[in-house]
């Protein structure tokens, strides 16, 4: 279960990995946003057992990330890994803000690509959510 979290120009991006991971990656994927999420988060890293050895946290990062930032990745990262959970950091490149930002959509959405080619489904056809949409409009 992918886990992706952002902060500032990112979190947004973060957002859009996680989207593009359950649209053509044909996955779960869940995002989150620093600071925010070290408000409650953390409490629940090592819960349920079971989930853990499933999880896999993806900071999404840039090099002008706010010091503040930086050292709560820092931290959260030590927490994740205490609890046994996979987190790494992506550093995304780039000149400017929206450079950065392009960049990681781009990263995320190819990754999601080939991550429902490696689930052997074509990652184009979305059909549980043309069936919703049929599902809603026979009702409406």
């Amino acid at each position: 279960l992918g886990v992706f979290i952002g902060a500032e120009a990112l979190a947004p991006v973060a957002y859009r990995w996680r989207t593009q991971v359950n649209e053509n990656g044909k996955s779960w994927a869940v995002a989150d946003e620093l600071p925010e999420m070290n408000h409650n988060a953390p409490l629940g890293f090592d819960r349920p057992a079971e989930l853990v050895p499933l999880l896999h946290v993806v900071f999404v990062r840039h090099a002008a990330i706010h010091a503040r930032i930086r050292l709560r990745i820092d931290a959260t990262m030590e927490q994740l890994r205490a609890a046994g959970v996979a987190a790494e950091v992506i550093d995304i490149p780039g000149a400017s803000v929206l450079a950065q930002m392009l960049h990681g959509i781009a990263l995320g959405d190819f990754t999601s690509y080939y991550l429902g080619l490696l689930h052997g489904v074509e990652p184009s056809p979305v059909a549980a959510l043309d069936w919703l949409k049929s599902y809603m409009a026979a009702r409406t």
